[in-house]
């Protein structure tokens, strides 16, 4: 019996042993299903972002888990960091445990709890029971406290319950994280995709601002051109219209200028100064007006973009000797000294010398007209500059200069110096303006340097070859080379030099001096559509002691020269029936007249074509009214001796 019982002993222990392991496996077991139910189930709160969802079913699984009289969360708070209730079960409990955790946090058992990453057992003062504190945290932050009463009163714990209440309330933590990233996630792309629809919503806004705005730029712009085109346009027909009207305000002032030189020459005859003098005041104020007219003409082809240069070659100094020789009688009315100096070696250009000329005559006649009993000089000097040769001309006058405040406005349309000064010197307030204009578009400039009463400095810096500038228009910046035939622009008068005294006439017995009774006056053939022209320069050229044939248009000249062959052909171009032109052209074809020297007078303002024509054709152009007759009968003496034998 006693063996027996012996052997009783080692197998009930062994019973027991084997009953406890499987009560532990039995509640391991059913802890782990705990913690795989609770996963699964917060799974989908997480994804929700619902932290009231993820801690009742914490709650839930912690009932099963343990016997709790009061389960409790306290989260912390985004805006103060204080930690607040956030969920209690029973929701009787609320205010008693609200009072338990603030006791726990004066005697500081909550903040001792805070910093330890496992469950803490205290005793409760209000419910008199064990309490079980646990901090909901991840290793980034902490998002709260679990605070849960036991039921029993004895405080005795299964410390094998502890473990998976950690883990179960670790995995809330995790849970909870997860749901704040997700809001936080959601909510940035909420407001990313506000963001973005604000966004494209303004974008579309500008691109529909946008499109309104190159609509409108591009309308403007086409109306732009449409009132540049209009611009120019009209500035072309003005300068067309000016054009035409020139060759109807030329012409009957050629006429008057003509009978004025006529009748200057009868009055010289009879002795009568009063009324030579009176005709010479008429002379003076229709060449003045042709002066002004010019510089309207010149003005208005430049606002038109229409003006014309013509560009050869051509010595420097013999076309200033040219400019000092026209100018000196001016310089002598006001009691001024001129001279000329050269600088280095000036040898040609390559430009336009009828502009160039133009220009010099301007500056120098101003200087001429506001400097008296003083000197005017002219200084022409070479100099290279980046590999290309520049000439300066630089006029100097001791006269009544000009204030620092006008010089700005000096080179502007229509304005001079002084207001006081239109009135005492006259003048268009023109020619400054154009020099410059034409001096730019020779690829060169104008400065000034001017203190009142002590005269002025103006110098003209121009290329040598005009060419090389590329500032003119390919249209009018013609490579003529040399020509034999003078272009009438070299031949304008400004305003300032109308009232230069004319050159005395020739007399008839002046003419006929130093030929025999045996040689005999060859013929001149003017061709002239207008009577009253017409009439005043045959008997100019008939009291210099040729013989005229007239005719009325080219066909008449044709006819002619069916049977007469003069030695000189002054020709207008603008004709009825067969025109100047045409006249040349036949005269080309029918071989007649082939060594017979030709001298266009003419009012029209000619085209580049019509000059290059011109240059192949005759031997020199004079624009009417704006020649003398001395200018008239001294070149058709250099061009060929009209007397022959008989």
């Amino acid at each position: 019996m006693l063996n027996d019982r012996e052997g009783m002993e080692p197998r009930k222990k062994k019973d027991v042993r084997i009953g406890y392991l499987e009560k532990l496996a039995r509640s391991n077991l059913y802890e782990l299903g705990l913690l795989a139910s609770l996963g699964e189930l917060q799974h989908d709160a997480v994804l929700a972002g619902d932290t009231p969802r993820i801690l009742k079913l914490c709650a839930e699984h912690l009932k099963r888990l343990m016997d709790f009289q009061v389960i409790s969360f306290f989260m912390v708070r985004d805006d103060d960091s204080e930690f607040a209730l956030a969920e209690v079960d029973p929701e009787n409990e609320e205010s008693r445990i609200k009072q338990e955790i603030e006791e726990q946090i004066e005697n500081g058992g909550f903040a001792w709890a805070v910093n330890q990453n496992r469950p803490v057992v205290v005793k409760s003062n209000g419910y008199g029971k064990s309490l079980i504190l646990h901090v909901l945290g991840t290793k980034s932050r902490v998002r709260g406290m679990f605070a849960g009463v036991l039921k029993r009163e004895d405080g005795e714990i299964n410390e094998s319950s502890l473990y998976p209440l950690s883990i179960i309330l670790q995995n809330t933590s995790y849970a909870l994280e997860g749901a704040a990233l997700d809001k936080m996630i959601s909510d940035q792309n909420k407001n990313l995709e506000e963001i973005v629809r604000e966004r494209t919503k303004t974008l579309e806004e500008q691109t529909c601002e946008l499109k309104q705005e190159i609509a409108f730029r591009r309308l403007a712009e086409e109306s732009l051109v449409v009132a540049k085109e209009e611009a120019e346009r009209a500035a072309r027909v003005k300068s067309d219209f000016i054009a035409k009207i020139s060759h109807e305000f030329r012409t009957p002032l050629n006429a008057i200028l003509g009978y004025c030189e006529i009748i200057q020459f009868e009055t010289k005859k009879l002795n009568l100064p009063s009324i030579n003098e009176d005709l010479r005041s008429i002379e003076v104020s229709g060449r003045h007006l042709l002066g002004l007219f010019n510089d309207i003409l010149d003005y208005s082809k430049m606002q038109a973009g229409v003006i014309d240069v013509n560009i050869e070659n051509f010595k420097v100094m013999s076309l200033v000797e040219d400019a000092m020789s026209t100018i000196r009688p001016l310089a002598r009315k006001n009691r001024n000294t001129i001279s000329v100096t050269q600088q280095g070696f000036v040898n040609t250009m390559f430009s336009d010398p009828g502009r160039v000329r133009q220009v010099l005559l301007n500056l120098l006649g101003n200087a001429c007209k506001f400097t008296e009993d003083g000197t005017i000089s002219i200084k022409v000097a070479s100099e290279t500059l980046d590999r290309a040769e520049w000439l300066t001309f630089t006029i100097t006058d001791t006269g009544i200069g000009i204030s620092q405040e006008m010089i700005p406005q000096l080179f502007k349309e229509f304005t001079q110096s002084e207001n006081s000064l239109s009135q005492k010197y006259g003048g268009s307030g023109l020619g400054l303006a154009i020099s410059r204009r034409l001096c730019q578009i020779l690829g060169g400039d104008i400065l000034v340097k001017s203190e009142l009463g002590k005269g002025s400095v103006f110098t003209v810096r121009l290329p040598a070859d005009a060419s090389d500038t590329g500032s003119l228009p390919v249209e009018q910046a013609e490579r003529t080379g040399p020509s034999s035939a003078t272009d009438e622009s070299s031949l304008i008068r400004e305003p300032e030099l109308a009232e230069l005294p004319p050159l005395e006439s020739h007399e008839p017995e002046k003419v006929d001096a130093g030929f025999s009774s045996k040689e005999k006056t060859k013929t001149i053939l003017v061709v002239e559509d207008d009577a009253t022209n017409r009439g005043a320069l045959c008997r100019i050229l008939k009291r210099e002691g040729w013989n005229v044939i007239e005719a009325v248009d080219g066909g008449a000249a044709m006819n002619i020269l069916e049977t007469d062959q003069p030695g000189l052909i002054l020709l207008d171009l603008v004709l009825p029936e067969v025109d100047g032109f045409e006249f040349l052209s036949q005269l080309g074809q029918n071989g007649h007249g082939h060594d017979i020297p030709i001298i266009v007078l003419t009012a029209k303002e000619l085209s580049t074509e019509e000059r290059q024509l011109l240059r192949e054709k005759v031997d020199c152009v004079f624009q009417k009214g704006n020649y003398s007759r001395n200018d008239l009968i001294e070149k058709i003496r250099s061009l060929s001796p009209l007397h022959g034998p008989a």
